[in-house]
């Protein structure tokens, strides 16, 4: 389920903190709320589905839809229901590499368990139950150390001659490996290994970020003097009972993982308890097979709270106090629902007190309070707990730093509110230090215990700290690419906002002056970013051969190539149709976009007063509401072209703003990619499963998709894993025979205390129903927007609606089944 029963909740009332019963209570007021109001998909211009924008043949279509519903009954959108992502199994996210493999289960297998099968002997594995030809590893304690004794010799002959081999090719700088994660987005995953291994976290580089709640496989790259670092740890990870990491198929190649490098992901999606309205959903899904989604960057690049974007706009703006506004705001903290690890939900109450001592007290206050009580966790002030001290003989192997450790229990957020909160410590620190700069390598030793080991030079200890001589050098300590990702994230906004205005004024027929995308190159020299070849634009739709609406693409903010910049496109746009009769939508998208920039104070061009004169007047037209906002700008496209708005202001205006985008290049990092408004998934296929067991696994870590009589989650399907295939008419089936994935059991007492568990459990019937999907996106594409389109319902999908349906569905379960003993 989504949590586990034993969940804590922080729960804060009349401004105390009640937690576990091994801390006293403290106070706190809340002092400040920035930002911590849970985000909606309108707040980030999710606003259309692909089924509204369908115009063809409209009225005939409602008849016809009219006519299912009644003779189907097809339910309405507020009837219906589904369970997403109840488990982290019930998300697999298989990336598809450079060389279009998918990196599914199947290819962990091969890479990852023959590998050590190869490796050692059979009587180190325990068997199972099932296809023998499939076996999967399992090393307990008493095999390890067989291992590091009996076989060691062995063991590091062979991976001497591994490295040896690697270390002959001269050329190649970089190290690839493919990361099986499970339960963890990729950025915590890099953390753990980070602090398993001594790898700097910035010296890992992939091509994408995956859920947290999901299975899911990638691409990483780092440097290939880590290359002895990763051999070992890909030991460790594989020898752990529970394998929520794994590495595999280790390789040296010459080029690191650059961000969207992939060819795109593979998707396998269980939705759960979708009652009995197959017909309905097998009807929306061959709509989606046939005419796609609208394709938003997904609720997930948002985060929960609206302060994520609203980060990003900080950045880019250079206003750096609401940066830390948004960072240490301890609301975000507060709201947190806990999985019941002591370790990890101490942290977050330590972080989020830290941070309202931060608004009290300053800074250094705020992480003398959190370092110090982060060490009694650390140094056992719990002993008594058992939890407590197994995590804390987990953190000496390899006497890893205390500094490490805290990071891999710490969320993304967490751990950017810590950095930042440790950079305004030594900035508040080195002010008072000023009178006294004979005692500054003293101070640093005393107030950061955590900063480097014993035998990192003092100098450059002290030249980092001294970097940080106000607040802007505190951001800037983030790493850079904790920034670009909030930066990315208010850019996802905009061309999400920009996406929805384009399909809501133009729909979906080709406009004049929107950009493509070709199989043909059609520059004539080499961009600097490939996909920029192959990029044009409509200059007249009905000369356009061979395009359609699915070839359209939009651009994230960014800078452009001069061919496909803003300015030169709408000179040759102005030149042909100025004083004529036509909607050019890249015009008025253009005006739109300006029109956000300038509102969300980012394109003022140090207050130009041009510029601000020209929106002002922009403005006043456009207070009315967002309908009036697109009748304003519908209006101002018309009035350039007729020239009554100036020429010479618009062009004057647009260069500013065109030099404006390109400076995010060099002051960012940030290069404009293009991207479709809208996306067909590829091989779409799904099925309808009948089940009893309500938390059954359909999708397993360790296997596709599965359903046998000797557990009791269906009735139909004999003991063997099943395929999803389509037929002629579309209509999905399963295919029980010659499945290369099967399910295994353990021996023992195992099967016998399931037989008497499902005899107890005989007459309990659920009928539940579960949809299971698979498909191809590509690159930046999002499942959940799919999904969403499925079931064309708003805000559905968002992380707290979700935890409400799977608490709701767990107490429906409950109830079921207490009357159903009660009935016996």
């Amino acid at each position: 389920m989504f949590f586990k029963n034993n969940a804590v909740k922080l729960c804060l009332s009349n401004g105390i903190n009640k937690f576990s019963g091994c801390y006293r209570k403290i106070q706190f007021s809340i002092l400040l709320r920035y930002s911590s109001s849970y985000l909606l998909e309108e707040n980030v211009g999710i606003n259309n589905f692909m089924s509204d924008l369908l115009e063809i043949n409209k009225n005939k279509c409602n008849r016809n839809l009219a006519i299912q519903k009644k003779e189907h009954n097809f339910p309405s959108k507020e009837e219906l229901r589904c369970i997403f992502k109840y488990k982290c199994e019930d998300f697999h996210v298989y990336e598809i590499d450079k060389n279009k493999k998918i990196l599914d289960i199947e290819y962990i297998k091969r890479f990852c368990y023959e590998e050590n099968e190869a490796k050692y002997s059979n009587d180190l594995f325990e068997p199972e139950i099932g296809d023998t030809s499939n076996k999967f590893v399992g090393i307990n304690k008493r095999n390890l150390k067989e291992k590091n004794h009996g076989n060691a010799v062995e063991q590091i002959d062979e991976q001497n001659e591994e490295r040896n081999n690697a270390e002959n090719l001269e050329t190649e700088e970089w190290v690839h490996f493919v990361l099986y994660k499970v339960n963890k987005d990729t950025q915590e995953a890099i953390r753990e290994i980070s602090k398993m291994s001594d790898i700097e976290i910035k010296d890992f580089h992939y091509s994408g970020f995956k859920d947290k709640r999901s299975v899911s496989t990638q691409v990483i790259s780092t440097n290939v003097h880590n290359l002895k670092k990763i051999l070992d740890i890909k030991n460790y990870y594989f020898n752990k009972k529970i394998k929520t990491l794994l590495i595999c198929k280790i390789e040296k190649c010459k080029k690191k993982i650059e961000l969207g490098e992939h060819n795109g992901n593979r998707f396998i999606v269980v939705l759960r308890n979708i009652q009995n309205y197959e017909d309905y959903l097998k009807n929306r899904l061959n709509n989606i097979k046939k005419k796609g989604f609208i394709n938003y960057f997904g609720m997930q690049r948002f985060g929960v709270y609206s302060n994520t974007f609203n980060k990003g706009k900080a950045l880019i703006s250079r206003n750096y106090k609401d940066y830390i506004k948004h960072v240490l705001d301890p609301c975000i903290f507060e709201k947190k629902l806990f999985y019941g690890n002591v370790v990890k939900d101490n942290i977050t109450i330590y972080l989020k007190n830290a941070c309202d001592i931060y608004h009290k007290k300053g800074a250094i206050f705020a992480y003398k309070y959190f370092t110090s009580k982060a060490k009694k966790l650390f140094d056992g002030d719990l002993a008594n707990d058992n939890c407590v001290a197994d995590y804390n003989n987990k953190l000496k192997i390899g006497n890893k730093s205390m500094k490490k450790s805290l990071y891999s229990f710490m969320t993304n957020s967490e751990y950017e509110a810590f950095m930042l909160l440790r950079n305004l410590y030594i900035y508040e620190n080195n002010k008072r230090q000023k009178q006294r700069k004979k005692k500054i390598t003293e101070n640093i030793e005393k107030y950061d215990q955590t900063e480097g080991e014993n035998e990192m030079d003092k100098r450059k200890l002290e030249e980092k700290h001294n970097f940080y001589e106000n607040e802007q050098t505190c951001v800037k300590g983030i790493s850079m690419e904790t920034r670009r990702f909030h930066m990315h994230s208010y850019s996802a906004k905009i061309f999400n906002m920009i996406t929805s205005y384009r399909l809501q004024n133009f729909g979906l027929k080709l406009g004049y002056g929107d950009y493509f995308y070709s199989k043909e190159i059609c520059s004539e020299k080499n961009e600097v970013k490939n996909q920029h070849n192959y990029i044009s634009v409509i200059y007249n739709p009905n000369n356009a051969k061979d395009v359609n609406i699915y070839n359209v693409v939009l651009p994230v903010l960014g800078c452009m190539p001069n061919r496909l910049s803003y300015l030169t496109v709408f000179k040759k746009l102005y030149r042909e149709y100025a004083g004529k009769n036509v909607r050019l939508s890249f015009l008025e998208i253009l005006l739109y976009l300006m029109y956000t920039l300038y509102t969300d104070n980012l394109f003022n061009a140090h207050r130009d007063i041009v510029i601000d004169k020209y929106f002002s007047y922009l403005i006043q037209d456009c207070q009315s509401g967002d309908s009036a906002v697109r009748d304003v700008i519908k209006l101002w496209g018309e009035r350039i072209l007729r020239n009554s708005i100036s020429i010479k202001e618009t062009l004057y205006i647009i260069k500013k703003f065109n030099s404006y985008i390109n400076s995010f290049e060099y002051e960012y990092g940030m290069t404009c990619v293009f991207r479709n408004i809208l996306v067909l998934p590829k091989n779409l296929y799904f099925c309808f499963c009948e089940y009893n067991e309500p938390k059954v696994k359909f999708i397993s870590d360790l296997y596709k998709i599965n359903s046998g009589k000797h557990s009791i989650s269906n009735k139909y399907l004999e003991n063997k894993s099943i395929d999803i295939y389509d037929n002629e008419k579309g209509e999905a089936y399963l295919n029980s025979e010659n499945s290369i994935h099967c399910f295994d059991h353990k021996k023992g007492n195992y099967i016998e205390e399931k037989n008497n568990r499902m005899q107890k459990e005989k007459t309990i019937i659920y009928n539940h129903n579960a949809l299971v999907l698979s498909f191809n996106l590509s690159s930046s594409s999002y499942a959940t927007m799919l999904i969403r389109e499925l079931y064309g319902k708003r805000n559905e999908l968002l992380v707290h609606n979700l935890i409400k349906s799977c608490q709701h569905y767990d107490n429906m379960v409950k109830q079921l089944k207490e009357s159903l003993q009660r009935t016996k």
